[in-house]
């Protein structure tokens, strides 16, 4: 009976090690985007030439970095005159025996300018 419940563990350890592995690459990238995201929000906010799709473009193509698949839908900006607010959500399809578990990432980056009001 003992060695049945060694197994059922070292199962379960199994498991639990084999989702955590498909499961974290996800987290780890959506974590990198959003810190890039963040710095991109302050440096866009004193750049006043930059438009809202140029903004996007870069956003769209540092989610390729890091290997996010984003399109133009996925990635909101708002510019006024004293910052910037970049809004993106996405999901992540992860393939696990049996099914499929849809991942749904959503997060916001924004700066606003010492000066304004």
């Amino acid at each position: 009976m003992s060695n049945l419940k060694g197994i059922v563990v070292v199962l379960l350890l199994i498991a639990a090690v084999f989702l955590a592995v498909k499961l974290f690459p996800p987290f780890v990238a959506n974590y990198n985007l959003h810190s890039d995201t963040d710095n991109m929000a302050m440096q866009y906010t004193y750049a006043q030439s930059a438009t809202p799709d140029a903004i996007r473009t870069d956003v769209i193509a540092k989610a390729k970095d890091h290997d996010i698949a984003l399109t133009e839908e996925n990635v909101d900006v708002d510019r006024t005159q004293s910052g910037v607010t970049i809004n993106v959500h996405y999901s992540v399809p992860v393939k696990v025996p049996g099914r499929v578990i849809d991942l749904k990432f959503d997060f916001s980056s924004g700066n606003k300018m010492i000066t304004a009001k």
